[in-house]
């Protein structure tokens, strides 16, 4: 994993194309890199945390509870893919657990001083909302494929 600033590694999103140097300035004030070993937990699916990310390299499992058994994995997020998106739109709560599959860097924002730099400059606010909107369509559209391909090659059968 490499050293760089969050700067550095804000300018490699898809949103920061949308946004002035100054803005970015702006970002990279409260983003720091945070760095997770293959295996680590991030957060727990029900708990309160109060950060947003952006995957700069590596995988992240989401997992869910299912009940009775052990949490199953629903998605793997790699490059570019948000995490934690519940501190800025939700209530904080997490809807699923993250675990890093591989050793992971991610840029992070506390999401108090994101969301106040937002409420602040609604140019950033505005860009942001879009990208990670933009992001969890993408989410719901991955989740929706995987359902149908469950549905159709249900556990057991050779599909």
């Amino acid at each position: 994993m490499n050293d760089q600033p969050p700067n550095a590694h804000l300018a490699e999103f898809d949103f920061a194309k949308t946004l002035s140097p100054e803005m970015l300035a702006e970002l990279a004030k409260i983003a720091r890199v945070d760095r997770f070993c293959a295996g680590e937990t991030l957060f727990r699916e029900g708990q309160l945390y109060n950060h947003l990310h952006w995957v700069i390299s590596g995988r992240v499992t989401l997992e869910m509870t299912t009940g009775a058994s052990s949490p199953k994995c629903i998605l793997s997020l790699g490059k570019g893919d948000i995490l934690a998106w519940s501190s800025v739109v939700g209530d904080g709560r997490m809807t699923a657990g993250a675990i890093a599959m591989t050793d992971t860097e991610l840029v992070g924002f506390d999401a108090h001083k994101l969301f106040t730099l937002m409420e602040a400059d609604n140019e950033i606010g505005y860009r942001l909302m879009r990208s990670i909107a933009t992001n969890l369509s993408r989410r719901l559209l991955a989740t929706r494929l995987q359902l149908l391909d469950l549905f159709n090659h249900p556990q057991g059968t050779d599909g």
